[in-house]
């Protein structure tokens, strides 16, 4: 049996369900992994990090075994501009797969991807955006990517391969950051899960 849902990418559906902290992880891996969301920047609102998680495919292959994959976005909103109306956001999401055995001890996670933007409402204009993810493997490995676009689109998915195809392991974690630059500062938005806290 597979569940499959179409992944959100609509900017305000995706911010609504991190404001409103949405989490469809099993009740399992909610108990075993842990979702840190950070802001940083001149303009970033601190109050306003939020997260949330989304099921995107759940396969039963029989014999104990399920596979299953996730997005895990962070929205960072900016402070509002002077006249209490600008304000910019800044996304990030990373998409990684967990594969469970009933007759294993431990779940093999793999980071998949990790997407980038940012969306503006009102008079600012982004001049860069910086995008990377890191695949810590375990507590003295890790892999990155990263890119810088100039002048970058508002709304545009800035797409990052994973940095390995290997097992993240106990010790290990998933990351994803985007950092946009604009002529008043920048803004920051990081998330990582953690298969095992």
């Amino acid at each position: 049996m597979t569940y499959l849902a179409e992944d959100i990418t609509n900017a305000q559906e995706l911010l609504v369900r991190a404001e409103r902290g949405i989490d469809e992880r099993s009740e399992r891996l909610k108990e075993s992994g842990k979702i840190v969301a950070w802001a940083s920047g001149q303009l970033a609102d601190d109050a306003e990090v939020r997260h949330a998680m989304q099921l995107l495919k759940r396969a039963e292959l029989g014999e104990g075994k399920i596979e299953e994959t996730y997005q895990t976005t962070a929205v960072v909103k900016s402070r509002s501009g002077s006249n209490g109306k600008d304000n910019f956001a800044a996304y990030v999401k990373i998409y990684w797969r967990v594969e469970s055995d009933s007759t294993l001890p431990i779940d093999e996670y793999y980071f998949v991807r990790s997407e980038h933007w940012f969306a503006i409402n009102g008079s600012y204009s982004a001049t860069q955006l910086n995008a990377w993810n890191i695949a810590r493997i375990h507590s003295a490995w890790e892999d990155m990517n990263d890119t810088t676009y100039s002048n970058p689109t508002p709304n545009k998915k800035y797409t990052l391969s994973s940095p390995t195809s290997d097992v993240i392991t106990a010790d290990g974690k998933m990351i994803g950051v985007t950092e946009v630059s604009f002529n008043y500062g920048t803004i920051k938005a990081e998330v990582s899960y953690v298969p095992y806290q």
